[in-house]
C-alpha cells in the first residue's frame, strides 16, 4: 500500500478545519442557552457567566500560550488544542444530564473547549504562515473559515433543531466532536513548520519596547471591538429596533453578517502582492465608520440593514490584515507576537459589546449604543492612516506591507 505523502497544503487545510472548530465552539453553545435555562433550570445570570468565563479563559490562554508552545512545540500545542475542544464538546453532550447541579455539568465542558479555542487562535496563524512562506493572502483565507464555520454552525444547528427537535441537541454535539477528532488525527500526520521555531522568537519584553507593536496591538483591539459590537448585538437590534421576529432575527442577522465577512476575506486574500494593504484597510475603516453611522442614525430600515452588512464587508480584512502586517514588521516575533495580537483582538471582542450594552442601557436606545461604539472604527481610521503615511514616507507605497520582513 502506497504511503500518503503529506504536503504543506495539507497543513493549510488542517488549519482551515481548526478555524472551523473555533467557530463551532464560539457559536454552537449560545444556541443552547434557552435550553439551559428552561430545561436544566440554570438561571440567566449563570448562563451569562458562561460567556464571560469563556472569553476570560481565552484571554488567559493568550497570555500563557508562549510558554505552552515552548513546552509542547507547535504540533503538541495543536494536538492539545483540538483534544481540549473535542473533550469539551464530548462532555457537553453528557455531563449536563449526569452531573448535579446541572450548571457544573455545563461549566466543565465550557472550560475545556475554551482552552482549545484560545490555543487554536494563537497557533494556527504561524502554522499557515510557515506552510505558505508568509503569503499575506493565506491568513485572510484562513480567517474566512471562521466565518464559514460560524455560518455553517448556525445553519446546520437551526435546521437540525427544526427537524429533529432541540431536545436532541446532544446528537448534533457528537457530530461536532467528530470534526474535532478528524482534525486531531490530521495534526498527527501533516508537516509542521513555522518561520520562527518555538522558543526562539522575540520575547514579550522586546516587543513592548517598540512603539509600532503598540499600534498593531491597539488596531487588533479596535478591530475586535468593531466586529463584535455588531456581531453580538445584531440579533437583538433586528428584534427590538427593526421589529423582526425572534427566530428570524436570531438567524438572518448573524448569518448575513458572517457571509459578508467571509466573502470579503476571500476577496482580500486574492489581492495582488503589490497592493498597499494599509491603504486598503484605511478605506475599509472609513467604510466601517460610515456604516456605524447608518446603523445609528438612518431612519430607513433598508439603509440600517445595509449598514450592518457593510460593517461585515469593511471589518472582514481587519483581523487577518493586522496580523499579517505585524508579522511582516516583526519577522522574528514568533509565538509572543501572535499571542499578543490574539490577546488584543480578544480584549476588543469582549470590551466592544460590553461598552455597547452599557451605552444602550444608559440611553435606553440601542442606536445610541452603536453611535458610541463608533469610536472603535474611528480609531481604526486614524491607525491605518498612520500606517499608510509611514509606508509612503518609506517609499513603499507600491508594495505589500504584509510581506515578511518589510517595514510597514
Amino acid at each position: 500500500m502506497k504511503k500518503i505523502q503529506w504536503s504543506g497544503r495539507a497543513t493549510v487545510y488542517t488549519c482551515f478545519v481548526a478555524y472551523f472548530i473555533q467557530a463551532i465552539i464560539c457559536n454552537f453553545p449560545p444556541l443552547l442557552f434557552v435550553f439551559y435555562h428552561e430545561q436544566l433550570g440554570i438561571s440567566w445570570g449563570l448562563v451569562t457567566l458562561l460567556t464571560t468565563l469563556m472569553f476570560l479563559i481565552q484571554l488567559v490562554v493568550d497570555v500563557l500560550s508562549g510558554r505552552i508552545v515552548s513546552f509542547l512545540g507547535y504540533r503538541g500545542a495543536a494536538l492539545c488544542a483540538t483534544g481540549c475542544a473535542a473533550a469539551g464538546l464530548l462532555c457537553l453532550a453528557f455531563l449536563p444530564f449526569t452531573v448535579r447541579p446541572a450548571f457544573l455539568g455545563v461549566l466543565i465542558p465550557t472550560m475545556l473547549y475554551s482552552v482549545g479555542a484560545g490555543l487554536l487562535e494563537v497557533i494556527v496563524n504561524p502554522l499557515v504562515e510557515g506552510a505558505t512562506d508568509g503569503k499575506g493572502g493565506a491568513l485572510s483565507l484562513l480567517h474566512s473559515f471562521y466565518c464559514w464555520g460560524a455560518a455553517g454552525t448556525i445553519l446546520i444547528s437551526v435546521l437540525f433543531f427544526r427537524t429533529a427537535g432541540i431536545d436532541r441537541w446532544p446528537w448534533l454535539t457528537l457530530f461536532w466532536v467528530s470534526v474535532c477528532a478528524v482534525d486531531f488525527v490530521l495534526f498527527l500526520k501533516v508537516p509542521v513548520s513555522v518561520a520562527v521555531p518555538a522558543g526562539q522568537g522575540m520575547k514579550m519584553r522586546e516587543l513592548l519596547k517598540n512603539k509600532l507593536f503598540f499600534l498593531f496591538f491597539f488596531l487588533m483591539l479596535c478591530a475586535g471591538a468593531t466586529e463584535q459590537s455588531v456581531a453580538q448585538w445584531i440579533s437583538s437590534f433586528f428584534e427590538k429596533e427593526l421589529h423582526f421576529s425572534k427566530d428570524l432575527g436570531d438567524f438572518i442577522g448573524p448569518f448575513l453578517f458572517l457571509i459578508c465577512m467571509g466573502v470579503f476575506r476571500v476577496i482580500y486574500s486574492k489581492l495582488p502582492e503589490t497592493w498597499n494593504k494599509s491603504g486598503y484597510l484605511f478605506a475599509m475603516a472609513v467604510l466601517c465608520l460610515v456604516s456605524y453611522g447608518l446603523i445609528a442614525f438612518s431612519p430607513w430600515m433598508p439603509l440600517t440593514l445595509a449598514g450592518f452588512l457593510l460593517v461585515g464587508v469593511g471589518v472582514a480584512a481587519m483581523w487577518p490584515g493586522v496580523v499579517s502586517m505585524a508579522s511582516g514588521a516583526f519577522p522574528a516575533g514568533g509565538t509572543a507576537l501572535f499571542a499578543a495580537m490574539a490577546l488584543g483582538g480578544d480584549i476588543g471582542c469582549t470590551g466592544g459589546p460590553t461598552v455597547n450594552g452599557y451605552l444602550s442601557d444608559a440611553a435606553s436606545d440601542m442606536r445610541m449604543g452603536m453611535a458610541g461604539t463608533a469610536v472603535f472604527p474611528l480609531f481604526l481610521t486614524f491607525g491605518f492612516a498612520l500606517l499608510f503615511i509611514r509606508s509612503r514616507k518609506n517609499g513603499k507605497a507600491g508594495t505589500d506591507p504584509s510581506r515578511k520582513g518589510q517595514d510597514v
